[in-house]
Formats: C-alpha cells, sequence, structure tokens
C-alpha cells in the first residue's frame, strides 16, 4: 500500500469511528510501529462493529475519545522524534470541522516544526480565530526564528499582542541588527512594565547582551539611566570584553560597577569568566591559589577579585564547578589540551566536578568537527555514567556518518545497544537505510 493511499484511507476512516471496544487497551490506542498496522485495526473494528451503529449521541462521545486518543499518540510521535507525517492529513481533516482546536494546532505546528511554507499558511488560516490566536502566534513563532526565518517571525510579532517572554528574549537574542533590536524594545516596553520583576529578568538580560554586542558604549549608557540596576542589567555586559579579549574594557566596567557601589558577588562569575578568556593560565592559576607574575596593573587589580573567599561564594551559590570558569577560557583561545588538563586537575584534587564540565568540554570540540576527539570522550563520559552520554552517542554517531566513517557509526551504534543506550528513532532509521545493524 502506497504512503499516500495510507494517509487517504486514515483520513477517511478519522471521520466514522465506530466502537472504541477493540482500537483502546486500558483506555490508550495501541502503539503502532507503523500507519499501515493502525490502518489495518481501524479496517477490522469498522467491518467488526459495523451492523452495531451507535446513536448520535454515543458516536459523539466515542468519536471525541478516540481522537484524544490520536492526539496522544501524534504527541508521543513528537516527543520520540519519529516521523509524524502520518498523522498530518488526520489533524488536518478533523481541523477542518473543529477550526478552534488548539491541541491540533499545537500538534501540527509542533510536528512539522521546520516546515515554514506550512507553519505561515497554517497561521494565515488561523489568524481570524481568536481563540487559538495566542497559542498558534507563540508557537509559530518560535518555530520559526529557531529554524532561521527571523523576518517571518517578526511579522507574527508585529501583529500579535500576546507573545510570551521566552519569546521575546529570544527575538532579542536572535535579532539582525540594532534598528530592529529597538523596533522590538520599543513594541514589548510598556508590556514589560506590567510584568513582575523576576519574569522581566529574562527580557532585561537578552535586550542588554544584543545591544552590548551591537554598540557596547551605548548599552552601558543604557544601563547607567535606570533608575535602579540589579544584576540582570550588570551581568550581559561582561560578554562582550571577554569575547573581543579587551582587557581595558574589562577593567573599566568593574570599576563603573564599584563606583555604583553594587555588590560585586553577584558579577564574580561572569567577571572571572570574562578574565578567563582573556588570560586563561593565569586565570588557572589564580584559581589553583597560585602567584601570578609578570601581570599588568590592571591585570592584577581583575586577578585579585579571584580569592578564597570569591571562590567559596561562588561554588556556594553554583551547582557547578569553578573549574569550568577555566576551562571555558582555554576552550575559548583554542587550548584543547590545556582545557582537558582542568578537568584532570579537578578531578585528581577531588574538587567539586559535575556532569555539565564534561559536556561543555565535549560540545567544543564536536564544534570543531573532531571526530576521533569525540569519541575518545564520549566513552570517557560513558565510563563514568553521566547521563549525558545518551545525548553524546546519538550526536558522535551522527558526525560519523556525516564524515562517511560508517565503520565507526557501526561500531557506536552496536556499542550503544550493549550499554543500553536509546540512539532514537530517526538515527535508527538513518542507520538501516545505510544498511548499518543497530544492535550487536
Amino acid at each position: 500500500m502506497s504512503v499516500s493511499n495510507t494517509g487517504y484511507r486514515i483520513q477517511q476512516l478519522i471521520k466514522n469511528p465506530f466502537s472504541h471496544k477493540f482500537i483502546y487497551q486500558n483506555g490508550h490506542l495501541p502503539y503502532f510501529s507503523n500507519p499501515n498496522s493502525l490502518l489495518k485495526s481501524l479496517v477490522f473494528v469498522r467491518s467488526k462493529f459495523a451492523f452495531a451503529q451507535q446513536k448520535s449521541d454515543d458516536m459523539h462521545r466515542h468519536t471525541k475519545h478516540y481522537l484524544s486518543q490520536l492526539h496522544q499518540a501524534a504527541a508521543d510521535c513528537i516527543r520520540e522524534n519519529k516521523s509524524f507525517k502520518w498523522f498530518k492529513l488526520p489533524l488536518l481533516e478533523y481541523l477542518k470541522k473543529h477550526p478552534t482546536d488548539e491541541n491540533t494546532y499545537a500538534l501540527l505546528l509542533n510536528g512539522n516544526s521546520r516546515d515554514k511554507d506550512f507553519i505561515i499558511n497554517l497561521y494565515q488560516k488561523a489568524k481570524n480565530v481568536s481563540e487559538v490566536n495566542i497559542l498558534l502566534s507563540n508557537l509559530a513563532l518560535r518555530h520559526l526564528l529557531r529554524n532561521g526565518h527571523f523576518d517571518e517571525a517578526f511579522k507574527i510579532f508585529k501583529e500579535q499582542d500576546h507573545i510570551n517572554l521566552s519569546n521575546i528574549g529570544e527575538m532579542f537574542s536572535r535579532c539582525k541588527d540594532e534598528q530592529t533590536l529597538h523596533q522590538i524594545w520599543n513594541i514589548t516596553d510598556e508590556k514589560i512594565r506590567t510584568f513582575a520583576v523576576q519574569d522581566a529578568k529574562v527580557i532585561w538580560k537578552e535586550y542588554i547582551t544584543a545591544f552590548a554586542k551591537f554598540n557596547y558604549e551605548e548599552a552601558l549608557r543604557f544601563v547607567l539611566s535606570l533608575e535602579e540596576r540589579s544584576s540582570e542589567h550588570w551581568i550581559p555586559l561582561f560578554e562582550v570584553p571577554g569575547d573581543k579579549k579587551d582587557i581595558r574594557m574589562l577593567h573599566g566596567l568593574l570599576h563603573t560597577i564599584i563606583r555604583d557601589r553594587f555588590p560585586l558577588k553577584y558579577v564574580h562569575p561572569v567577571l572571572f569568566i570574562a578574565l578567563a578568556k582573556i588570560y586563561p593560565w593565569k586565570v588557572f592559576r589564580a584559581f589553583q591559589g597560585k602567584k601570578v607574575t609578570g601581570a599588568t596593573p590592571e591585570e592584577n587589580f581583575l586577578l585579585q577579585q579571584i580569592t578564597s573567599k570569591s571562590l567559596f561564594q561562588i561554588n556556594q551559590l553554583s551547582q557547578y564547578s569553578i573549574y569550568k570558569i577555566p576551562m571555558i577560557g582555554f576552550l575559548a583561545n583554542d587550548q584543547l589540551k590545556l582545557a582537558e588538563e582542568v578537568i584532570l586537575f579537578a578531578e585528581d584534587s577531588n574538587r567539586k566536578i559535575d556532569g555539565s564540565m564534561y559536556l561543555c568540554y565535549f560540545e567544543s570540540i564536536m564544534a570543531r568537527g573532531l571526530l576521533r576527539d569525540c569519541v575518545r570522550w564520549m566513552r570517557v563520559m560513558a565510563s563514568k555514567d553521566l547521563y549525558q552520554v545518551q545525548f553524546a552517542y546519538r550526536k558522535v554517531i551522527n558526525m560519523s556518518l556525516e564524515h562517511k566513517e560508517i565503520t565507526v557509526a557501526q561500531q557506536l551504534a552496536r556499542e550503544a545497544s550493549v550499554k543500553g543506550v536509546n540512539i532514537g528513532f530517526m538515527l535508527r532509521q538513518k542507520l538501516k537505510e545505510l544498511k548499518i545493524p543497530a544492535k550487536p
């Protein structure tokens, strides 16, 4: 049976689900690995119970129950990263009769999150239906943003009044130019003031971070113009001096904060990260409690902030290892071996260390396309039983396929299977297409 024919017949059957006695097992739609299995079951139900047509009210109740289970099956499909195409036609058919059903809109958008044209068309279709505007606009905007379609997302942003805070923050972070950034800020400024302070923190942080990247001096002046300043206003300003490796800019920022009488303990983590990006080795030595020589007065002033007290405070406030800070500094300077030495030092010294430190290093070498190093480091993570190892296996197997290292992919797929690591449905399908067994 062809894919298109299968989809059509499911679409027809969904209009008239007769009895739920066979379809439901303990109140749930059984799992079907492919739509043909679902279709056969529906056909059987139809033939088995066709003679027992229910009254219209019973039919409505059964149909509603069936469709709720279809929604659940579609949601499970999205969560498990399986192919959504089998659910698209039935859900679109249902939407024709129930154009305000929010669950169906959400499933269709999440299941087709990378299809720009589909998202825009569905949004246009539902734009005049007030009951779904809030949900639809936020989901559509988020998926467009995360797939690189900023201009299309910006159109939705300008049309709708009920964009949530996380989406506004993401608009700032993905903004292409300063002019558009200020447009977004002007549109949302009054709305931001109506939110609770705690809720608006993410907005301030993303806006000032983006502003500083476009125009650091103006961003600093903006922060100083505010009546009250908190860590959410100061912290974003540290990213630019660190990325630019500008010690004078960093020195000036710290002096400004001191003059403002803002407690330094709240900015110490980002200050040390910025400093580590500029002088990773000096920061690492200071973290070890060793004396740093050959530093300029500006450098000394900044390095003197690294004290046993400040490190203790960071250690107490954060769930992450403080040694992640010098490691980030070495990674920012492409000194991978030294970054790995920081991890080994933290391990050997019985310092507080966590899975995120391993993952940070792993993602850094993965971003550089270093397949052999990724394989080696993934096995290090596996030996420590870190929960991130499932993510690591998936990424490295996928990378090995991209590098056309089929033997490596095969070996890792078997290794993952032996360890009981779930590499995911889509990756298993890819391995199957390449005739690479995912089982030993």
